[in-house]
Parts: structure tokens; C-alpha cells; sequence
């Protein structure tokens, strides 16, 4: 088109002298100096698209190399020569047609929950990492006196991991005599099968699932509340360490003002 080069996908879409005029043409009608250049069509498009001020014209290079090509056609097969004004108006008549407009982001609603402290409180998590599951938890009689959980639970699923945690932490809790209960974790699953709100398909977690009820039926007062991860890290750490552990094994550490001790448990299942 230009008639001073051999025809090459770089030059035609680059480097030509009439590519520069489209390009020159576009930054006038929008008022904005465009560049469009680089050593490959795939490096100037990486540039393009993160240039903070094309994001408003994002697709115009796409079109504009379209339009050039189809000027060039016109030129080879129908001797018809096409302006590069009329390419860039064109172009930009196009892209704006595509231009979107900006959809609201949405955001998680990552709100505090108050945690209630007028009965003994805990706290769940299970990890799972290459289909190994550990369980952790940490019950809290009173802001000074808690527990910090980790188990050891095998082969399973994510949620495997999680409602085999909560069973094991209202197992424990009933153990300490606990009658009146609130629970919180961050797995939205499992509180909504515990609360019944959402049904539960799997077999095998089904099962578990009956264990959890059954424990939740042996409290006088029992809640669970969902949260976010932020709020659950305590859990989460023993999780961790749960991974760790032979399946069936228990780590307990109990806390009681600057007192600590471990506590040695039997395994509930092996």
C-alpha cells in the first residue's frame, strides 16, 4: 500500500507509512496520541492493553488492523484505493460501538461477626492438601481459658476435612461438660447442613453429618454462625498442623491464664 516495501504481516500492520497515517488520523479524531508499535504484533499488544489510557479504546487496534486489511484488498483485487481518514472514523465508529460500559465491582461482604461470649464459644477449620485432610479447632471456656485443637484425619475432601473438625470439636466440648454451646466457622457448607438450611448430597458426608447432629441434640443451647476466614486463623493454624499428624492423632493444648499443658487423647477412630 505503501509501494516502497515487500508485503509482510509486520510491516503491513506496523511499520507501513500508510498504517502510521490511520494511526495519526485516530489520535486527532480522539485527541489522544495513540502508539502503536514494537518489534511484534504480540509485544505492542501486551503494551496497548496495559496502558491505562487506551482501557476506554481497548479493541481499537483489532479493528483498526481489519480495516487496513480490508483496504488492502480493495486495492489488490478491485484497484480501489480506500483514504486512511475513512479507515480511522471508521474504526473508531466501531469500537465505539463495542465499548462496554463498566460493570460495578462486587465485593464480599467481609463484615465482623460479634463473637458471643456468654457460653463457651469454639471454633472450627479443616485443611486439605493432595487429598490429605487435618482437622483443627480451638474451644474457649472463657477468654482465658481455652483450647487449641489439632487432628490428624486421613484421605478426604475439603469438606471432608471440615464437618469431620466440627464433629470432633462438639465431641470434645462434651467431653469438658459443656452444655450450651456457640460455634463458628468458615466453611458455609457445613453451617448451613448443621443449621438446615442447605441440603447435604454426599453419602458419606451425610453420615457424618448425623454424628454432628446427633452431638448438637446433646447440648442444652447450641448455635453456629458463619464467618470469614479472617476471624477463623486461630482454627486454620491447627488445621495446619493437623496435616501433620497421623490419622486418628490428637494435639490438645490447653491454655489457662499463663498456664499451658498438653493433653494426651485417645483416638475417636482410626
Amino acid at each position: 500500500m505503501c509501494k516502497t516495501e515487500e508485503e509482510t504481516t509486520i510491516h503491513l500492520f506496523m511499520h507501513c507509512r500508510f498504517m502510521a497515517e490511520v494511526w495519526k488520523e485516530c489520535s486527532n479524531l480522539l485527541g489522544i496520541q495513540f502508539r502503536w508499535d514494537g518489534t511484534t504484533l504480540e509485544e505492542a499488544w501486551k503494551a496497548w492493553i496495559s496502558h491505562s489510557a487506551y482501557q476506554g479504546t481497548i479493541s481499537l487496534p483489532l479493528i483498526v488492523i481489519w480495516g487496513v486489511w480490508i483496504a488492502r484488498n480493495s486495492f489488490i483485487f478491485k484497484d480501489k484505493e480506500v483514504p486512511p481518514e475513512i479507515i480511522a472514523v471508521k474504526s473508531i465508529s466501531i469500537s465505539s460501538a463495542f465499548r462496554q460500559k463498566p460493570r460495578p465491582v462486587r465485593t464480599k461482604n467481609l463484615s465482623i461477626i460479634e463473637i458471643e461470649k456468654s457460653r463457651p464459644w469454639g471454633f472450627f477449620d479443616g485443611a486439605s492438601q493432595n487429598n490429605l485432610c487435618g482437622g483443627g479447632a480451638v474451644l474457649f471456656l472463657s477468654d482465658n481459658h481455652y483450647f487449641k485443637i489439632a487432628i490428624g484425619l486421613g484421605e478426604g475432601s475439603n469438606n471432608y476435612a471440615e464437618i469431620l473438625s466440627l464433629k470432633l470439636l462438639l465431641a470434645f466440648a462434651t467431653e469438658q461438660n459443656i452444655k450450651d454451646i456457640t460455634i463458628y466457622g468458615d466453611s458455609k457448607n457445613v453451617i448451613n447442613w448443621t443449621k438446615g438450611t442447605q441440603r447435604c448430597i454426599n453419602i458419606i458426608l451425610q453420615n457424618l453429618l448425623e454424628d454432628v447432629l446427633m452431638l448438637v441434640s446433646s447440648f442444652e443451647t447450641f448455635s453456629c454462625h458463619h464467618i470469614y476466614r479472617a476471624q477463623n486463623q486461630a482454627a486454620d493454624q491447627e488445621s495446619k498442623k493437623g496435616l501433620l499428624l497421623s490419622k486418628g492423632q490428637w494435639k490438645i493444648t490447653e491454655f489457662h491464664g499463663a498456664q499451658t499443658s498438653d493433653i494426651i487423647h485417645e483416638p475417636f477412630f482410626h
